[in-house]
């Protein structure tokens, strides 16, 4: 196995096995599968067993005397095939024998305390890793220009960094069974939907900014909030909205071009480097006229 699976007993709820949660035991076996395929980063380790990872207590039930009237047997057979396979077992027992007083050799999380790290849908697995490079920066991989961590989404090209899922998100809603691929949504995106008389155009000022925060924010940017304070007043009032990151110790600005969704890239001194789009890709370059500057910082 390449990666941990983020599962614990709270993926779904176990109160009262008289209940038919079938379908919930499909979503568990397809959503392990679309982990494993994932070439995850967090691999079972010392670290992952200090983070106390789960899959939940399904171990107890294909393996236990917990009697559940509405689990199939081929059900069954699949939480078998994904729990038990040799190089799993083998690393947790490894780590039995070098951690014996850690949770006394078993993967698992109290339950009051993780009511946020879940996986019960696609989203929750990006989500999960977001908030793991969010805290440990070490790990970032910065090979892109502009947005670190891209590779780490997208092993492959047709997969989807975690911003992408935004886009997905809007053309699912405002376009519906037009698009069938996620590749073809994000074109759809490009092409139609940010174009004039699309969706995205329709959209009022505010939900525009709204929907480049969380394209920004899932790139790992923070709100500059007094740069962003004080370029709305030397603008005059313009929803001016700035973020940053720090790249080889130097600060990176993008601000947020919401009406055409874009993001002017400037430099630590605040001048204008050139554009690119919410996926990441360069449109224009630089604009030596200092209209594109943040001039919060240049003009002081």
């Amino acid at each position: 196995m390449n990666g941990n699976l983020i599962f614990h007993s709270q993926s779904f709820t176990w109160e009262d096995l008289t209940i038919d949660r079938s379908d919930d035991v499909e979503k568990f076996i397809s959503l392990t599968d679309y982990i494993i395929k994932k070439n995850d980063k967090i691999i079972n380790n010392e670290e992952v067993w200090k983070l106390k990872l789960s899959w939940g207590y399904f171990s107890d039930l294909i393996f236990g005397d917990v009697t559940c009237p509405w689990l199939s047997q081929t059900q069954k057979q699949d939480l078998v095939n994904k729990l038990s396979f040799q190089p799993v077992e083998e690393s947790f027992q490894k780590l039995k024998l070098n951690n014996p007083d850690n949770n006394n050799g078993e993967i698992g999380i109290p339950y009051l305390s993780i009511p946020n790290s879940v996986v019960v849908k696609e989203e929750d697995w990006y989500q999960f890793h977001f908030d793991y490079l969010k805290a440990n920066v070490n790990k970032w991989i910065w090979n892109h220009d502009y947005f670190p961590n891209l590779k780490y989404w997208r092993t492959k090209d047709d997969e989807l960094s975690y911003s992408d899922l935004v886009i997905i998100e809007f053309m699912d809603q405002k376009y519906k069974g037009k698009y069938k691929s996620a590749k073809e949504k994000i074109k759809g995106f490009y092409s139609v939907a940010i174009a004039t008389g699309g969706e995205y155009r329709k959209l009022t000022a505010t939900e525009k900014v709204e929907f480049c925060r969380r394209v920004v924010e899932r790139n790992f940017y923070n709100h500059e909030q007094e740069l962003s304070s004080k370029e709305s007043q030397f603008r005059g009032g313009d929803q001016r909205k700035i973020y940053s990151i720090l790249k080889n110790n130097k600060i990176l600005y993008l601000s947020i071009d919401h009406e055409n969704g874009l993001f002017e890239v400037c430099n630590e001194s605040g001048k204008h480097q050139g554009v690119i789009n919410l996926s990441g890709d360069w449109k224009n370059n630089k604009d030596d006229s200092g209209m594109h500057d943040i001039w919060s910082i240049t003009k002081k």
